[in-house]
């Protein structure tokens, strides 16, 4: 009841954000293994994981997070919109506090996301939540995606951040929303999620959503 209510509450500060649909996920679904495609400070992971802990014991708790961290340079930081991550250390420090069995890949995803993938890394048996938020150009979410896309399953639900329903100059090339476009939906069942997250910037306003999909 204690972990329940304090989901409620990590829900109702998060409001106003899209971040509240990575928590109504993994609790709809009751998520056992997360894996989380850009992990910055693990913030956002620590409150997946928190949320997980509703269903099942920290210890049966699985979650790979994939990210560069300290290898990130100032091109990568600047070409994919991204922000300037803590250590793989100190965020593997803040993880472990969960409980839960943490995995992080330092690296590009390029690599490190081929090599999980063709590891057979994740228990196909466990209801789970695939969280793409790495790179943001379109060319890093393609890649990404191809890299995950054969480990779906039945029991899978992905969510892609950086959906940006208002195009413009100044974020083309950029998001998932050519990718999420481009899928079969015969295929994938695939739902623009709300809210609306809006910011004021020197070109204008941006607009960021999630989306989530799963296997027909």
């Amino acid at each position: 009841m204690y972990r329940y209510l304090q989901y409620l509450h990590r829900c109702f500060k998060l409001r106003s954000s899209r971040y509240q649909n990575l928590l109504r996920t993994i609790r709809a679904h009751q998520c056992q293994q997360i894996v989380e495609v850009g992990v910055y400070n693990g913030r956002t992971a620590r409150k997946m994981i928190q949320t997980a802990s509703i269903s099942h014991r920290p210890a049966e708790i699985v979650y790979h997070g994939f990210d560069l961290f300290e290898q990130l340079t100032d091109a990568e930081l600047e070409s994919e919109l991204s922000k300037r991550p803590p250590t793989r250390t100190a965020v593997q420090s803040l993880l472990r506090r969960t409980g839960a069995n943490i995995n992080l890949y330092q690296g590009n995803t390029l690599d490190t996301l081929k090599e999980f993938a063709a590891a057979g890394a994740l228990d196909n048996r466990l209801n789970t939540l695939i969280f793409i938020d790495g790179g943001h150009s379109a060319e890093t979410v393609a890649h990404d995606w191809e890299n995950l896309q054969p480990c779906l399953t039945e029991k899978t639900v992905v969510v892609f951040d950086d959906y940006y329903p208002n195009a413009h100059p100044a974020i083309e090339g950029k998001g998932c929303q050519e990718l999420v476009s481009s899928l079969d939906p015969a295929q994938y069942r695939t739902e623009i999620l709300e809210p609306v997250n809006r910011f004021q910037k020197d070109w204008g306003e941006l607009q960021i959503q999630m989306v989530q999909l799963q296997l027909a």
